[in-house]
């Protein structure tokens, strides 16, 4: 099924990719991330309104900025 999908893998150097976008299916997405760099990923969520992605920095008393 064609549907926005999210996913996030770990490349060689331990960096982060994180991928999204609408009508995806799980092979497109798995290329995607794998084009990206991604030797071990996976899918997140699904549907327009699950699709997100946050970022937090904690500050050194442990609170987030």
């Amino acid at each position: 099924m064609y549907t926005w999908r999210s996913g996030a893998g770990i490349d060689g150097n331990g960096n982060l990719i994180y991928a999204a976008g609408s009508s995806l299916i799980p092979e497109t997405l798995g290329k995607s991330l794998k084009a990206a760099g991604a030797v071990n990923a996976m899918q997140l969520d699904i549907n327009p309104f699950w699709v997100r992605f946050s970022v937090f920095k904690s500050a050194t008393d442990g609170s987030y900025l």
